[in-house]
């Protein structure tokens, strides 16, 4: 089965967009197809295409808004969630275009499925806790993709 990942971050650009999906991986009874990924920063958006393209339909965005637009009409079966987006470090949980925003917008929709909080903001992390009871905090740098599943 040939599948594309979706680049919804026009400033993050990636040479070859077909993969074969060719494994499967299973959390909670669910099998992980389509991942969301929100994060901001191009070398960590990197890692997570280069660690996840060959196994999951790999969906990313470096917003709030668009995250929050995509939760609204797709489907994904695990996501992985920064805080601080659009350039900002320790970003106020009050701040619109962060994870916070993304986190009201998971539980206004009751989506439950696996959550990664892979933020180093203490603050944001604890406030999205909080939201999602089904989230894991994993900080970027901590966790193998090997490991995240454990």
């Amino acid at each position: 089965m040939d599948i594309k990942i979706e680049n919804t971050s026009p400033n993050i650009k990636y040479n070859n967009s077909n993969y074969i999906l060719n494994t499967k991986t299973i959390i909670n009874n669910n099998v992980i197809k389509s991942i969301l990924i929100v994060e901001d920063d191009p070398d960590r958006m990197s890692w997570f295409i280069e660690n996840l393209k060959d196994n999951y339909i790999v969906t990313h965005t470096d917003n709030a808004k668009t995250a929050k637009y995509l939760l609204k009409h797709k489907k994904y079966d695990m996501m992985f969630l920064d805080h601080d987006l659009g350039g900002e470090q320790m970003a106020s949980i009050a701040d619109e275009n962060t994870g916070s925003r993304v986190a009201d917008e998971i539980y206004a929709l009751d989506i439950k499925v696996p959550v990664i909080l892979h933020s180093h903001n203490p603050i944001g992390v604890k406030y999205m806790l909080n939201k999602l009871d089904h989230a894991k905090a994993l900080p970027f740098g901590t966790f193998t993709i090997e490991t995240i599943w454990e």
